[in-house]
């Protein structure tokens, strides 16, 4: 938490997704200062779900928001990486303080997803970090499931 706002008036962004990979285009948008929420949502979740995670520490270490930023589902980016398996992320944020039981406007964790979608070392990283499972989840955790955490 302490880093998070000592860092906040450091600056970064990516480039638009068409631009993404361009690493000129990635260069120039590194110096421009953080972009507006409505960007911010679309660069995070890309980045998270494809395992940029040096680009996503970036984002973490200029001050973004990673806390607020959600989708019209209040799907957020622990939910996006908890669903791709992403565990990498996870324990990026994990370490970073920020909230690890966000809801959807589907009731679901990130560690139902992550469940859900047989991520395994993503539901590891959040039992370790003792992810509550606030919600009914509408199916069922498996014996065999809950063996392999």
């Amino acid at each position: 938490m302490l880093c998070r706002s000592l860092c906040r008036g450091r600056a970064f962004d990516v480039p638009p997704l068409e631009a993404f990979d361009d690493p000129g285009a990635r260069r120039y948008s590194a110096n421009q200062p953080n972009p507006a929420m409505s960007s911010m949502q679309s660069k995070a979740f890309y980045a998270v779900a494809t395992g940029d995670n040096p680009t996503f520490e970036k984002m973490i270490d200029a001050g973004w928001p990673i806390e607020k930023i959600k989708d019209t589902a209040g799907k957020t980016v622990l939910h996006v990486a908890a669903q791709k398996g992403n565990s990498a992320a996870i324990t990026l944020m994990v370490k970073g303080g920020y909230p690890i039981d966000p809801i959807t406007t589907w009731k679901e964790t990130p560690l139902h997803l992550a469940v859900r979608n047989g991520r395994v070392d993503c539901v590891k990283v959040g039992c370790c970090a003792r992810c509550p499972c606030r919600v009914k989840p509408p199916y069922v955790l498996t014996a065999s499931l809950l063996r392999i955490v």
